[in-house]
C-alpha cells in the first residue's frame, strides 16, 4: 500500500494533532491499522491490547498498555494515562474476539465474549465519557458488525448478541451525552482481511463488491466520526460492508 493510498486526508478537518486518542485491539487487524492511521492523522495514541503491542508504527510511536479490555480496573488506568498529559479526546474500541457457530459452547465461552465485545465499551464509557468532557467534548467509536444487524453468516451467538449490544449502548450514550459535546457511534464492518475473521471468512458472493475489506476501510470510517469533520454524527452505526446488508 503506498502513502498516497494510506495517508490521512489532507482536509484540516480529518487531522488531530495535540490530541490523545486511546484506541483498543491495537496489537493487530483493525485495532493496528486504526492506531496506525490515527498517528499519521496527528493524535497521541494510547494503544491497548491483550497480546503485546510493538510501540512503533511506519508513521510514528503508540504509548502501548498491555491487558484485557473487560478487566475495569484496566480501562480505569489506561483512561487516566492517555489523559494524563494531554486531554483525552476520544476512543475508537476496536479489541473484540469470536466464539463458536452453535449454542454448545460452554457459558464460560459466552462470558467471555461478552465481557471482551460488551461489558469493556460499557467501560470506556464510564471512565472515558467524563474525562472527554473535561477536555471540552469529543468522540467515542465502538467497533460494532453487521453480525449485530443481520444475525451474521458464520459468527456464533454470543458475537452476534453482543455486537447488537454495542449498537445499542451507543444510542443510548449518544442521546444521554450529547448536550456535554461528546459524540458516541459504532462502525459496523463486514468482512474484513484480518487475522481474527480469517476463520470465519464469508463467501465473497455475500459482499456485492465480490472482495472483503481491508482494515483500512474501517479506520478511516473511524476517524471520520472521531474527527471535527464528524462532529455534527452522532448516534448513528455506520455500516462499511461492502453492500452486505443490502
Amino acid at each position: 500500500m503506498t502513502d498516497t493510498e494510506t495517508r490521512a486526508a489532507d482536509d484540516l478537518t480529518l487531522r488531530l494533532d495535540g490530541r490523545s486518542v486511546i484506541v483498543t485491539g491495537a496489537a493487530s487487524g483493525i485495532g493496528r491499522r486504526t492506531a496506525e492511521l490515527f498517528v499519521e492523522a496527528g493524535a497521541t495514541v494510547t494503544a491497548c491490547d491483550i497480546n503485546p503491542i510493538e510501540a512503533a508504527t511506519p508513521h510514528g510511536e503508540l504509548k502501548p498498555i498491555v491487558g484485557d479490555v473487560g478487566d475495569e480496573d484496566y480501562v480505569e488506568a489506561v483512561v487516566a494515562a492517555a489523559g494524563a498529559t494531554t486531554p483525552l479526546s476520544a476512543i475508537i474500541h476496536c479489541a473484540g474476539i469470536f466464539d463458536g457457530p452453535g449454542l454448545d459452547a460452554d457459558i464460560s465461552v459466552w462470558r467471555k465474549v461478552i465481557d471482551t465485545n460488551l461489558t469493556s465499551g460499557f467501560l470506556f464509557l464510564k471512565h472515558g465519557i467524563p474525562r472527554i468532557e473535561e477536555a471540552g467534548g469529543g468522540a467515542i467509536v465502538l467497533i460494532g458488525s453487521v453480525s449485530g444487524i443481520n444475525g451474521g453468516y458464520k459468527s456464533g451467538p454470543a458475537y452476534a448478541a453482543s455486537k447488537a449490544g454495542v449498537h445499542g449502548l451507543v444510542k443510548w450514550a449518544a442521546r444521554r451525552y450529547a448536550p456535554t459535546g461528546v459524540t458516541v457511534n459504532a462502525v459496523a464492518p463486514g468482512t474484513i482481511a484480518t487475522p481474527m475473521s480469517a476463520a470465519a471468512v464469508v463467501p465473497t458472493k455475500l459482499t456485492p463488491l465480490g472482495h472483503a475489506g481491508d482494515p483500512l476501510d474501517i479506520a478511516r470510517a473511524a476517524l471520520y466520526l472521531a474527527s471535527p469533520a464528524g462532529s455534527f454524527v452522532t448516534g448513528t452505526v455506520m455500516v462499511v460492508d461492502g453492500g452486505m446488508t443490502i
